[in-house]
This record gives structure tokens, sequence and C-alpha cells, in this order.
């Protein structure tokens, strides 16, 4: 909230549905689901707030993040980038990059050296595949992070925010 209050965003933060404990939510593994919801999200609040249609960006932190590469990838149109933390990078397919409209996304991948190696070499891949196709990408490994945030999560935040916007 801090990042976005920064640079005049507002902040949605659509929450997960499935119950995974007392209190607790995640979301599942249904993509169509998740999109539709986020999508939904969304949808209600341009709906109440004046929202530059060409400057919505997907963020997300652990599955957060990797459901906004999988929300990103599909949408191309309806984002301007994406600013996944820590996430898995799963295409649905091999062909999932080959949508020319890839490359208008901006990219600022966050992700610790000290995390499970399979999603810092996942955020590595994401990078080249995204530049290959023309995308403009940010690659950030922080060194002594692990499966978080830098000490200085929100001056991160805000240099993602505002490398995404400025376009």
């Amino acid at each position: 909230q801090k990042a976005a209050t920064k640079v005049g965003a507002i902040l949605l933060t659509p929450q997960g549905t499935v119950r995974s404990g007392k209190g607790e939510f995640h979301w599942g593994h249904d993509l169509n689901k998740i999109e539709a919801d986020v999508m939904d999200a969304i949808n209600k609040v341009m709906d109440e707030y004046k929202v530059d249609e060409d400057k919505i960006i997907l963020a997300g932190f652990s599955q957060g993040a990797r459901m906004a590469w999988g929300l990103a990838i599909r949408n191309p149109d309806t984002f301007c980038g994406v600013i996944p933390v820590a996430g898995r990078f799963e295409p649905e397919s091999a062909t999932a990059l080959e949508d020319e409209d890839l490359a208008g996304l901006r990219v600022f991948i966050m992700v610790g050296a000290d995390d499970n190696s399979r999603i810092v070499d996942g955020n590595r891949d994401a990078a080249k595949r995204f530049r290959k196709i023309g995308a403009k990408v940010k690659l950030n490994i922080y060194d002594g992070v692990g499966h978080g945030f830098p000490d200085n999560g929100t001056r991160e935040q805000v240099k993602a925010l505002r490398f995404v916007l400025d376009g």
C-alpha cells in the first residue's frame, strides 16, 4: 500500500478464495476461475473509480506471483506490466510466449538469491524469454534474501511500479 500511495496508484488486493486453514486462503490451481475472479475485481474497481485502462499492473507474491505470471500471459492486452515477487514461472504451454502482444508488457521481477533454485532459475528463464520477444524486463535477484521481500521492500516496489508505469 505504501508503494502504491507513493506513485499515486489504486491498489487492489484480491485474495485467494480456497480455504486452507483457519482464516487462511490460497488461490487453488484453476487458472480459469482465478482469472475470472481477478478480472471481476478489476472491473468492479474500474466501475467505481477513474482508472487509466492503459496502466493496469499485475503484482503478486509467491503463489500470487505465479498467478500474476499466468494472467499476464493470458491477458497481455489488459495489463501494461507484471511485478512477480518470489513466484514460480510456469507457462501453461510451450507456445504461451508466442503472442506478439506480450512484447508490450513491462516486467519487473523480484526474487531472493536464496529462494528455491527452481524459482530463481524459472525467473531467470522468464526474463530471457520475455526479452527475446521484445518485452522490457528488469530482473532483480537480491543477495541474502530467501522466499520474501528484500529489507528495502517498499523502495523496491516503488522502483518496480515506476519501471512499469513510466513505460
